[in-house]
C-alpha cells in the first residue's frame, strides 16, 4: 500500500484483497466445520488428513504458508489432524509453528478420516488414482480440495 501511495493511487483495493487473503484460513476451516455438522460429524470428534505446509507445491519452503492459518483455526475445534507434507522440514516445522507432520500419507486399512483437505498440490498427490483417495475417507467423510486435483468423482468441495 506505501507504493501504491507514493505512485499517487489509493491503496484501498491491495488493502481490500489483503484482508480477503488473509482471512482465507478460517473460510476453509468455517467450511470444513459446517459441511461436518451438516453431515453430523462432530468435530471435536473428527479425524482430518491435511495434505500440504508448504508456501507452494514441490518446494520445501514452509515460511509464510497459508496452510498454517487453515491448521491453526482447524485446531480451535479439537479437531485429531494428521499434517503430511513429503516436501516440508519436520523439525522446522515443529520449530516454526509447532505442528507435527509425517513424510509419507497413512495407509492403514483401519484408520480412515471424516475429511481430507488438500492444501498443496504435491506431485505425488496428484498421482494418487481414484481407489487412493477413496481409502482415506469414512462413509460420511468428505474432501476439500482447493487446488483441483482430487477426482471429481469424488465430489470434492472446491474453494
Amino acid at each position: 500500500s506505501y507504493k501504491c501511495e507514493q505512485l499517487g493511487y489509493s491503496p484501498k483495493v491491495v488493502l481490500a484483497a489483503r484482508k480477503i487473503n488473509d482471512n482465507m484460513g478460517n473460510l476453509i476451516a468455517e467450511t470444513v466445520i459446517l459441511e461436518m455438522v451438516r453431515r453430523k460429524i462432530n468435530p471435536k470428534e473428527s479425524k482430518i488428513l491435511i495434505l500440504g505446509l508448504t508456501f507452494k507445491e514441490n518446494c520445501p519452503d514452509i515460511r509464510n504458508t497459508g496452510a498454517i492459518k487453515v491448521i491453526n483455526s482447524l485446531k480451535q475445534f479439537n479437531a485429531s489432524l494428521t499434517i503430511v507434507d513429503k516436501w516440508a522440514d519436520q523439525n522446522e516445522a515443529k520449530k516454526l509453528y509447532d505442528v507435527i507432520t509425517s513424510k509419507e500419507i497413512p495407509r492403514q486399512k483401519h484408520l480412515k478420516f471424516d475429511a481430507v483437505i488438500c492444501l498443496v498440490p504435491h506431485k505425488e498427490y496428484m498421482k494418487l488414482e481414484l481407489k487412493e483417495w477413496k481409502a482415506f475417507i469414512n462413509e460420511t467423510g468428505f474432501f476439500l480440495d482447493l487446488k483441483g486435483i482430487i477426482p471429481r468423482d469424488l465430489n470434492p468441495i472446491r474453494i
